[in-house]
């Protein structure tokens, strides 16, 4: 499938944007600056062609220019063209593929000079009294005259990734300064409920729609400030996303299903299934939080298998594919998280609902020259267009779901937003000198937080040598790894370099630590050592997070991640007063769902409405332009609360 599409847009549509599958033709969508082939590079990585990666990035490093008089969206133009040129040069310098070896040598940094070239046409959309970006920006001139300061909350605040590793390679605080400046502003403006509206005006902050939700306009904020706390190892975005997780569950979910409410009041305004929530399994899988992921997952599944597609709106009221809404442009997040789901626990049930969605696929949007999107789910009609994201994040997804054996599958990346995979690396995240800064300002200013413990966060202890990333434990651990490689590098140097310098070893440790050096070839003792040293130090973090839950790690003394074979698995439910009997030993993994737990193929029915009054025009209030036009005042006192009036809020 990736190659028919690959070689269809290389041969039909190369240079433009996009393919255009039913004519065979390219077309300009973003910014004409051969979208696909940068949004595909590291696919091609993924799924091994490791000649055309190189071909296609000396290619674009001779021939891409950014220097044009066009329009382009901030946000699209970030997660695609910013995330897929960092991950390619990410994949060449810090991956240790052996099949990268050679071309590293003679890599001349090209990816970097474009993500920096960018990246930097890009900040001028970031120069706001709020700090709240424009949407729009000219990559020639800066952001246009006239340009609407109206803003999607995810088109605000997801730029912490990207943005934070070029501040980590430049040693430039610009970037991740924007990027956290326009996160502390949205977070600056949640409602008493914890909650974010969908549309932001970036002039003075005041929020233009109220619907909240986790979906479209909202989603990809969420997501970046997990993935950036696992990233960085950063306190600041892991507490926001734990309080805005938190109000999210109580808020907006409703059984299986989650609903748009509004911010202030949290009433229900539309009971939607939208196909851009099916990325929320995946994040509550990276945060430890199973069960209501496989839950949900099988909800949507319900809708796949009904419908043959998950449509852009499904009713839940009316059980129905919403009118006006029936297209499916071959979107990932359906992918995204069985791809989670299924590293994560070891069920068959997720690779089976993965063969449905290639199925559905490979039967019905196939071309003799691509795949095209569907414009409408029930009657299976085509449109003339296949999204850079279908080669970026769909096939990219669905081929890490059955492969096994991928170098991604091992923990060690996390994805941006448009499925770039970044490597989590101990330099990346020492020192982090945001953490002490927060730190004071958070005593002086408490944030409300659901503790950690609270939260299946821990689930998968078990499985450290899969594609998922079990927050802040296996984050961890693969910093763990790479500083304790790095460790062994200076000490083999400082022993080589000792006769010829006689320069203490603890001098030598320090600035080489901060400097990423490569792994050195070690012998098989040499790695078995290596190996012993990791996990005794991966052991005391357990155990000192084990301790921290107030669980008895003596009995943990049995295999290579100090747990015995006997322990077993306790409900949530059996725990009284978050108190964990004594003599028990714990299993910290969720296993998977049974089907007496969960029904799987239920029969589609309606949601029943909530008494009181909902938003009846709520499909109009959806429309983006009418959201432009939408002038919504009230009182800062509705939306600026702060912490220490907060009630306190349920525990998860």
């Amino acid at each position: 499938m990736f190659t028919h599409a690959y070689d269809s847009y290389m041969r039909y549509a190369f240079p433009s944007d996009e393919l255009k599958p039913l004519s065979c033709t390219g077309g300009e969508t973003l910014g004409g600056y051969m979208l696909t082939l940068v949004d595909t590079l590291d696919t091609l990585v993924v799924v091994g062609n490791y000649s055309e990666f190189e071909k296609q990035v000396t290619l674009l490093g001779q021939t891409l220019d950014f220097n044009k008089d066009v329009n382009v969206s901030v946000f699209e133009t970030n997660i695609r063209i910013v995330g897929g040129l960092l991950s390619a040069h990410l994949l060449i310098t810090e991956s240790d593929l052996p099949e990268m070896e050679s071309f590293k040598q003679r890599y001349n940094g090209s990816m970097l000079r474009l993500t920096l070239d960018v990246a930097d046409r890009l900040l001028k959309a970031f120069d706001t009294a709020t700090g709240l970006p424009f949407g729009t920006v000219n990559l020639m001139y800066g952001v246009p005259k006239n340009e609407t300061p109206i803003v999607c909350t995810a088109c605000a605040g997801t730029y912490a990734l990207e943005f934070g590793i070029l501040s980590r390679l430049t040693g430039d605080p610009k970037y991740e300064t924007a990027a956290r400046r326009a996160v502390r502003a949205l977070w600056m403006r949640k409602s008493a409920l914890n909650l974010v509206g969908n549309h932001i005006n970036s002039a003075d902050g005041t929020w233009t729609h109220r619907d909240s939700g986790i979906g479209g306009s909202i989603d990809s904020f969420f997501e970046y400030l997990l993935k950036a706390a696992i990233l960085f190892d950063d306190d600041e975005y892991m507490d926001y996303f734990e309080v805005f997780y938190a109000s999210a569950e109580r808020h907006l979910r409703r059984d299986d299903w989650y609903m748009q409410a509004d911010m202030i009041t949290g009433q229900v305004t539309w009971a939607l299934m939208s196909t851009l929530q099916a990325f929320w399994p995946g994040v509550q899988v990276l945060y430890g939080d199973y069960k209501p992921a496989a839950r949900t997952m099988r909800a949507f599944q319900m809708i796949w298998r009904n419908v043959g597609f998950t449509p852009e709106g499904f009713g839940l009221v009316s059980a129905r594919v919403e009118p006006g809404q029936a297209r499916y442009p071959l979107r990932p997040e359906m992918a995204e998280s069985l791809f989670y789901l299924a590293h994560a626990s070891g069920d068959d049930t997720w690779w089976e609902y993965g063969v449905d969605i290639i199925h559905s696929i490979q039967n019905f949007t196939r071309t003799s020259c691509g795949y095209a999107v569907v414009e409408d789910v029930e009657k299976k009609t085509l449109g003339d267009q296949m999204e850079s994201f279908f080669l970026a994040e769909t096939l990219k997804y669905l081929y890490l779901l059955f492969d096994d054996d991928n170098f991604i599958n091992t923990g060690q990346y996390v994805f941006n937003t448009e499925g770039h995979p970044i490597p989590i690396k101990y330099k990346f995240s020492y020192p982090n000198l945001n953490n002490e800064i927060y730190r004071r300002e958070k005593e002086a200013q408490p944030v409300q937080i659901v503790p950690r413990e609270t939260c299946a966060a821990q689930t998968y202890i078990q499985y450290l040598s899969t594609g998922s990333v079990p927050l802040w434990l296996l984050a961890q651990s693969a910093r763990a790894r790479d500083q304790l490689q790095q460790q062994q590098q200076q000490a083999a140097n400082a022993q080589q370099q000792q006769p010829q310098q006689a320069v203490p070893q603890q001098q030598q440790e320090e600035p080489q630590m901060k400097q990423g050096i490569p792994i050195s070839s070690k012998t098989d003792e040499q790695q078995q050592g290596a190996d012993a040293s990791f996990q005794k130090m991966l052991f005391d973090q357990i155990q000192q997070l084990l301790r921290s839950k107030d669980l008895d790690a003596d009995e943990a003394e049995d295999d290579d991640l100090g747990y015995s074979d006997d322990m077993e698995y306790v409900d949530e439910d059996e725990i009284e007063d978050e108190d964990f009997e004594e003599d028990a030993a714990y299993d910290l993994y969720t296993p998977p769902i049974s089907d007496d737990e969960l029904e799987q193929d239920e029969p589609l029915q309606p949601m029943q409405p909530e008494p009181g009054p909902t938003n009846q025009a709520s499909g109009a209030s959806k429309d983006l332009t009418e959201a432009k036009d939408d002038e919504m005042s009230f009182d800062s006192d509705d939306v600026f609360v702060s912490d220490s009036q907060q009630q306190p809020k349920d525990e998860l």
